[in-house]
C-alpha cells in the first residue's frame, strides 16, 4: 500500500464516522433537516477564541462550553484502530514505539481529514463532490492543526505527552492488542561505562607528537 493509497483509507474511515461523532441526520430528504445538519457543522467549524484557535470539532467534549479534551476526539482513535491496529499482526502492533505517545503530526492529519469529513456535510446534505484530501488543498490545514498542538503541549509538556500516551494506549484497547516490551533504546549501563572509560582515556594523537 502506497502512503497515497492509505491516506486515501484513512480519510474515508474518518468520513464514515462523521455523522456518528457529530451527530449529524442522514435522512435529509426534509429541507428542515438539512438546514439543521448545516447550522451544526458550521457551529462545530468555529475556532474556539481567535480565528486561529483550534475548532470545536478538535475536542473529545465538544458540546461543552468551553469544550474540553483537545486533541482526544473520539474519532481519530478509531479510525486509526481500525485501520492501522487491528490486532497483535497489525503493522501498528508490530511498529507500536512509533506511535507511543501519539506523535502530534499524526493527530493534526487526523483532525484535517475530520475537517475534509464535515466539510462534506457543509450544505447540511452529503455532497460527494468537491475539493478531494490532498496537500494543495488541506496542507495548510494540517499545518495549522499541527501548531495549534504545539502551542498546546508547549503549555504543560508532561502532562500533554501523558495525554498523547493514554491515546496511545485506548487504541491499543479498542484493538485487543497487548503492549510488547519495547526494547531498550540506546546504550545500556555497562555499555555506558565502557564509553565512558574510553572517552576519559582518549589521547589526541595529533597532541602528542
Amino acid at each position: 500500500m502506497t502512503a497515497s493509497s492509505f491516506r486515501g483509507h484513512l480519510r474515508d474511515k474518518i468520513c464514515s464516522k462523521i455523522v456518528e461523532t457529530y451527530g449529524l441526520k442522514t435522512d435529509t430528504s426534509k429541507d428542515a433537516t438539512a438546514k439543521a445538519n448545516a447550522e451544526r457543522v458550521a457551529w462545530l467549524l468555529q475556532p474556539i477564541g481567535q480565528a486561529q484557535d483550534a475548532n470545536r470539532y478538535c475536542y473529545e467534549e465538544f458540546t461543552l462550553d468551553p469544550p474540553r479534551g483537545l486533541a482526544q476526539v473520539s474519532i481519530i482513535r478509531h479510525a486509526l484502530q481500525e485501520l492501522v491496529f487491528r490486532g497483535d499482526t497489525s503493522p501498528g502492533a508490530e511498529f507500536s514505539a512509533l506511535f507511543d505517545p501519539l506523535p502530534l503530526p499524526t493527530i493534526a492529519l487526523l483532525l484535517a481529514m475530520v475537517r475534509f469529513g464535515l466539510m462534506r456535510w457543509a450544505t447540511g446534505r452529503l455532497e460527494q463532490k468537491g475539493p478531494e484530501f490532498r496537500e494543495t488543498t488541506y496542507g495548510q490545514v494540517v499545518k495549522e492543526h499541527l501548531g495549534q498542538l504545539e502551542d498546546w503541549a508547549k503549555l504543560r509538556p508532561v502532562i500533554t505527552t501523558k495525554i498523547c500516551h493514554s491515546l496511545f494506549k485506548k487504541i491499543l484497547r479498542l484493538g485487543g492488542i497487548e503492549r510488547k516490551q519495547d526494547k531498550p533504546l540506546g546504550l545500556l549501563d555497562v555499555a555506558k561505562e565502557n564509553a565512558l572509560q574510553d572517552l576519559d582515556n582518549w589521547v589526541d594523537e595529533d597532541d602528542s607528537n
